[in-house]
C-alpha cells in the first residue's frame, strides 16, 4: 500500500499531475487508497496518502482549479470552500494551510489540514501584518502568510491578503489559516 500511494504522489507532481488529480477527484476517488473524511457535490477531504503530521488531510475540489488564486477569483468556489471547511474541519484541534507558487507541488489547488502542533514552531516568526476591516493578517520572513479561520469567509479579506503576499514572494508561499489571529 505504501509503494502505491509513493507512486500516486509520484504521478500527482508530474506535468499532467494536477489535470490526473482533479480527474481522479471528480470520477474514481474510490479507487484511490486513501480514507475520505468528508464530501460534499463541490469538495472532498481525505486523509493524506504521506501524512507529515499525528493527523494530516486535504480538501481537494472536484472541479478543476490549478491554484488558490484561480479559486478565490470564482466567489461561489470560494464561499463554497469557506462553507466545507467550517463544517468539517474542527478548527480546535488542527490549522489548515495552502501553498502557491514553487510552493504547490500539486498543480490542483488542494488545502493541508493537520494537527496544531506541526506549525507550532512557526508561531513566532511574524515580521509585519496588513489589517482591513477589523481583520488582520501576518506575514513572515519565512512566507508564510497566517489568517484567523474566521476570515475564510471574507473572500475579500483573503484574496487582499494573497496579493499583498504574492507581490513579496512573487516565487511562492504558503497561506496559513489556524483559530485565533497570529501576532
Amino acid at each position: 500500500m505504501k509503494a502505491l500511494k509513493r507512486a500516486i504522489m509520484k504521478v500527482a507532481r508530474s506535468r499532467i499531475g494536477g489535470v490526473l488529480a482533479s480527474f481522479c477527484v471528480r470520477r474514481c476517488l474510490c479507487l484511490l487508497p486513501v480514507k475520505v473524511e468528508a464530501s460534499s457535490a463541490e469538495f472532498v477531504m481525505m486523509r493524506h496518502p504521506q501524512p507529515i503530521a499525528r493527523w494530516h488531510a486535504v480538501i481537494v475540489p472536484r472541479r478543476r482549479f490549478p491554484d488558490v488564486e484561480a479559486l478565490l477569483q470564482d466567489e461561489r468556489a470560494w464561499a463554497a470552500f469557506a462553507a466545507f471547511a467550517e463544517a468539517h474541519v474542527d478548527f480546535r484541534e488542527v490549522s489548515m494551510c495552502c501553498n502557491f507558487g514553487a510552493r504547490q507541488e500539486v498543480k490542483q489547488v488542494h488545502f493541508h489540514v493537520f494537527s496544531r502542533e506541526a506549525l507550532a514552531e512557526k508561531a513566532d516568526e511574524e515580521t509585519e501584518s496588513f489589517e482591513m476591516e477589523g481583520r488582520k493578517a501576518c506575514f513572515s520572513s519565512r512566507g508564510n502568510a497566517y489568517m484567523d479561520v474566521a476570515d475564510l469567509a471574507c473572500a475579500a479579506f483573503v484574496r487582499k491578503a494573497f496579493s499583498e503576499e504574492k507581490s513579496r514572494r512573487p516565487g511562492g508561499f504558503s497561506l496559513i489559516w489556524r483559530l485565533g489571529q497570529w501576532g
